[in-house]
This record gives C-alpha cells, sequence and structure tokens, in this order.
C-alpha cells in the first residue's frame, strides 16, 4: 500500500511529497516542476497529490554529481 512506504522512513524506495523532495535536493519548486515535466525525476500521482520515490530523488543526485552524503536528511 502506498501510503505504508511513505510512512517507512528506513527505506531507500520510501515516498517523498514535493515538499521533502525541493527540500533534499535545494531546488525550487518550480524547478522539481520542470524536472517532472522534463521526464528528469519520475512520480506518481496518488489522490491528487504527487509522489517521487526516494530511490530516484538519490538516483538524480548521483547523476548530477551531487554528493549524497551531505544531502542526506536521514
Amino acid at each position: 500500500m502506498l501510503l505504508l512506504a511513505h510512512e517507512r522512513d528506513d527505506s531507500l524506495d520510501r515516498w517523498l511529497d514535493s515538499l521533502e523532495v525541493y527540500q533534499l535536493l535545494h531546488i525550487s519548486p518550480r524547478t522539481l516542476h520542470t524536472m517532472r515535466d522534463n521526464g528528469e525525476l519520475p512520480f506518481s500521482k496518488f489522490e491528487g497529490k504527487i509522489w517521487y520515490k526516494r530511490s530516484e530523488a538519490d538516483a538524480l543526485m548521483i547523476r548530477n554529481g551531487i554528493n549524497l552524503n551531505v544531502y542526506s536528511h536521514g
């Protein structure tokens, strides 16, 4: 179930909402929207809200040469 996956903080495949993603990536909401539109960051929509997998956000940082240890929020 989607909500259970979202609640598992220890999982790399934990679901993040938009606020968590742009805070994690240190980007603006508009940049996140552009990345979503360009297909740079896969997402799912559930009950009108957009969700991203933490592992996808981490993969994006790796592709862009960002040190995950600096931006990890535990």
